[in-house]
């Protein structure tokens, strides 16, 4: 599973730079997303959504998806959905839509698992290089209705996770699925089996792992000191 991940200091910019290579349209929003060292589910982080054939929209989500035919308010919503099992994801009557129409990019700095160590749990951190943008698979859809018995319109995701690979497998055994370069235009604007054709374990070789902080057991602890 993939349940904390950074972004760390990260502009739209930034982000288009990765992408452009296959883009001919970008729009995103004027202010740049905020600087985040331990985002978890339920929060708000950027994503990157298909905006025609060849133009792609940077926006911010909300991580813990929530399929446009949710009825109810949306605390009545008991169900994890920040991940997705790649291998079902297309038969999961929550997710099988949004893999035809709404898959999206995940800008992310890595993410990270705990290892055990002792009678303690100790965070790595598992990123494919140093202040490297990374991007996971994901699926999003929009969602309106009540919360707190106020009307809310909002925008949601999930990660896709898959089997682990070498390095992964020793400390879980599921890991976020991490695009290649080259699938990354793939799953964002083409076609479902084509895109999940593309989706699988991220490559051993071209990762690393490293101890951060404890203080990431904390969800409202999110400063840089986390990682350095």
């Amino acid at each position: 599973m993939c349940g904390r991940y950074p972004t760390a200091k990260l502009s739209w910019a930034e982000i288009h730079a990765q992408l452009e290579g296959f883009l001919e349209g970008w729009e995103a929003p004027e202010h740049d997303p905020p600087e985040r060292y331990n985002i978890a589910p339920t929060q708000s982080a950027p994503i990157v959504i298909a905006d025609g054939p060849k133009a792609a929209k940077g926006m911010m989500a909300r991580w813990d998806f929530i399929p446009f035919y949710h009825k109810g308010p949306l605390e009545a919503k008991k169900w994890s959905s920040f991940n997705a099992k790649l291998e079902t994801c297309t038969t999961s009557p929550a997710f099988r839509h949004a893999v035809k129409q709404r898959r999206c990019l995940v800008p992310n700095r890595g993410f990270f698992e705990w290892r055990k160590a002792g009678a303690a749990k100790q965070p790595v951190l598992f990123e494919t290089g140093p202040n490297e943008i990374g991007f996971f698979a994901g699926l999003w859809d929009a969602w309106s209705g009540e919360h707190k018995g106020m009307p809310v319109a909002l925008n949601s995701f999930t990660v896709l996770t898959c089997a682990p690979n070498a390095l992964v497998a020793d400390i879980h055994d599921r890991m976020p699925v991490l695009l290649l370069a080259e699938d990354r235009e793939a799953w964002l604007l083409g076609e479902p089996q084509e895109a999940l054709a593309r989706a699988g374990p991220y490559p051993a070789q071209m990762m690393r792992l490293r101890a951060v902080s404890p203080r990431l057991g904390n969800v409202r602890n999110d400063d840089r000191d986390l990682i350095a």
